[in-house]
């Protein structure tokens, strides 16, 4: 199945569940890498996260079938576009899942 990549502009064009669960896989991995500097936040405060983007920003996220496979959530600062986030499933890497969403901002 090939990657496609959409933009939700508000959290009624998304999944919400399943976007929160890809950023709280992304706090895990950086929880691992240095529980002191990364502690894991409670997945409903993710959720709450999630939607506050939408206040300020977008996200571009991957889907492969009916997966969301990846995400990059942008936010505006003044006349810039700044990606807050940017994450892969890890079985998903190495096929230019990434490149397709920084290409798409």
């Amino acid at each position: 199945m090939s990657t496609i990549i959409k933009i939700a502009n508000d959290s009624v064009d998304v999944d919400i569940d399943r976007l929160t669960l890809l950023l709280y896989d992304l706090d895990k991995i950086h929880h691992e890498a240095s529980p002191e500097r990364f502690p894991l936040r409670p997945l409903e405060q993710r959720r709450e996260d999630v939607r506050k983007i939408f206040d300020h920003g977008c996200v571009f996220y991957a889907e492969n079938g009916s997966q969301i496979i990846g995400f990059a959530s942008v936010l505006e600062k003044g006349d810039a576009l700044v990606i807050e986030h940017l994450f892969v499933k890890p079985e998903f890497r190495l096929n230019k899942v990434a490149t397709k969403l920084v290409e798409s901002i």
